[in-house]
């Protein structure tokens, strides 16, 4: 396993999926935005849980996208991605990573280990509809709420 931050793309669409990743690292928003189409979704069947006021499942537009993690990220503090996988589709511009992520929530004191699945449906270089799926207990544990 190795950061998102140290590994070589093999192609064009794992270098946007490795920039993803390595932005929200920085905590650059900006670049980060720069990698989502206008009409980005982003899923996440259990937001619910997460601790910023507001958060859903399901965020539309690369505004909206842009807005979540503008209240999210600055309560955050070592934030690392470890990539486990790629695993590449018949479709090349669809990407699914096994990845970790560890961070420290300044918020509640408390630190984060969250494996997860990410799918990543790119489009035109840009990202689309990327859904992430994790195991809620550990936002739970994390954030004190019931999953």
């Amino acid at each position: 396993m190795i950061g998102a931050d140290e590994m070589t793309p093999k192609d064009e669409h794992e270098v946007v999926v490795l920039r993803w990743f390595t932005s929200l690292m920085r905590q650059d928003l900006d670049a980060f935005a720069d990698l989502l189409a206008e009409d980005a979704v982003q899923e996440m069947p259990f937001g619910k849980l997460l601790e910023v006021a507001g958060s859903d499942t399901e965020w539309a537009g690369k505004d909206g996208i842009i807005s979540y993690f503008r209240k999210a990220i600055p309560g955050r503090r070592i934030h690392i991605f470890i990539i486990k996988e790629f695993h590449r589709t018949a479709d090349p511009e669809v990407i699914i990573v096994e990845a970790h992520c560890r961070l420290d929530v300044v918020a509640v004191g408390k630190v984060c280990d969250k494996n997860y699945v990410m799918l990543d449906k790119l489009r035109d270089g840009k990202s689309a509809v990327f859904r992430e799926d994790y195991i809620p207990r550990v936002l739970s544990e994390v954030f004190g709420r019931n999953s």
